[in-house]
């Protein structure tokens, strides 16, 4: 596990997200996913650009720092932190899918 800041700040932003929207982490492509990119950060795949997804989502400066959406020197720096975050939810759905379909 990665305890630095930006990883925490993603798994808050992850968290954030699954709180607002459970299946957030299915509608972005990890083949687009850039976070230095208006469109295909998570926040512009999911509203369409960065800055309607930072109304939706009701951050301020300082909240899309602390929530892993930007960074404070290179954006691309976050998407392999994000990328880690969206597959944990991928697999763990796949799994849960699997457990659910061994049952029938």
């Amino acid at each position: 596990m990665d305890n630095s800041s930006e990883a925490t700040r993603v798994e808050a932003g992850a968290g954030m997200l699954d709180d607002m929207s459970p299946c957030w982490f299915t509608k972005v492509s990890l083949e687009k996913l850039n976070m230095a990119s208006f469109c295909n950060c998570v926040a512009g795949q999911l509203y369409g650009t960065y800055d309607k997804g930072f109304i939706a989502l009701g951050l301020d400066l300082y909240l899309e720092l602390e929530y892993g959406f930007d960074s404070s020197t290179d954006p691309d720096f976050l998407t392999p932190y994000w990328r880690r975050e969206i597959e944990a939810r991928l697999v763990a759905v796949a799994n849960q899918e699997a457990l659910e379909s061994e049952r029938v």
